[in-house]
């Protein structure tokens, strides 16, 4: 072309026929609006995600009166040593044991547990003239059951400074650890008769039965007890943070996955006996990964954080 001169625009017959060959056009609306026949007869849709829906249970009709005693239990307790060198710790513990009361009571426990094992420790420690503190405890236990190292006590903890009033500390810390204690003695061990599993058995037994179900659970503890509650019924694995399992025997979390979702990761569908139709898991699943044969999603605990639950 002449210089100064402009290149026709194409005809917009021409322009359309181009983008319909290299634009993809993928509106919520266009898809919702289109259906599309398969190979084997059936018809392809957009789903229709049904609206979150409650299911009830009653704690207290199953254990009268545990609620009430835990939640006074847990107003008294001053959580002391935790306010050392800081407010506010006491009110984010309270929470939190709220939060795994709701989730389950074998998830309460170990967290009682986890208390009564710092208190002691820290009572052992004032007896040293020493300051034991929550970040402190947790580097020098390892596991559930392991005792302090005691020989390290005196280099890894401070002396307890002149602002802290120890006599005061220690009746303070014993109290709290009496609190604990009852209310550890209080809690059912029996899973047998728990009203918020019997409810989530009549689910999957009931409206649920045949179909695939992914379960949430916020917590790794609710998680395992879920899986040794449910596991005879066959068809259950679990995955978390730490590790997989197919019924109790321990996979890798990639076995799992495929045995729940074959189609939507493309793998083989399993044997009859290897199908999985309920995955337990926490949040370490809840982004990332392609569960997409799921029917229906669990969310064992209540919503306390919209967002995680989305």
């Amino acid at each position: 072309a002449a210089e100064g001169s402009r290149s026709a625009a194409p005809a917009p017959a021409l322009l359309r026929a181009v983008t319909r060959e290299i634009v993809v056009r993928r509106t919520r609306a266009l898809v919702r609006g289109t259906a599309r026949t398969l190979p084997d007869g059936g018809t392809l849709r957009f789903p229709e995600r049904a609206p979150p829906r409650p299911v009830r249970y009653d704690l207290e009709a199953a254990y009268p009166g545990l609620l009430a005693n835990i939640a006074d239990t847990l107003e008294q307790l001053s959580f002391a040593p935790l306010e050392i060198g800081g407010a506010g710790a006491a009110n984010l513990v309270r929470i939190g044991l709220l939060k795994r009361l709701e989730s389950s009571t074998t998830a309460f426990r170990a967290s009682i547990r986890r208390q009564i094992r710092f208190l002691e420790a820290f009572l052992d420690a004032l007896a040293s003239s020493r300051l034991l503190a929550p970040r402190e405890h947790r580097a020098l236990h390892v596991g559930d059951g392991d005792a302090m190292q005691l020989l390290l006590t005196d280099v890894a903890l401070r002396p307890i400074p002149p602002s802290v009033d120890a006599d005061a500390m220690e009746a303070t810390a014993r109290a709290d650890l009496e609190r604990l204690r009852r209310i550890e003695r209080r809690i059912p061990r029996d899973p047998n008769g728990d009203p918020k599993i019997e409810r989530l058995l009549a689910l999957l037994d009931g409206e649920l039965a045949g179909r695939k179900v992914v379960l949430f659970t916020e917590f790794r503890d609710t998680a395992r007890a879920l899986l040794q509650a449910l596991h005879r019924r066959g068809g259950v694995a679990l995955v978390d943070g730490e590790g997989a399992f197919l019924g109790l025997s321990p996979c890798g979390r990639r076995t799992a996955i495929e045995r729940f979702a074959p189609r939507a990761n493309h793998a083989p569908p399993p044997p009859a006996h290897e199908r999985v139709d309920l995955l337990i898991a926490t949040d370490v699943l809840s982004e990332g990964l392609n569960l997409q044969d799921a029917e229906c999603v669990i969310s064992y605990d209540l919503p306390w954080n919209p967002v995680r639950l989305i």
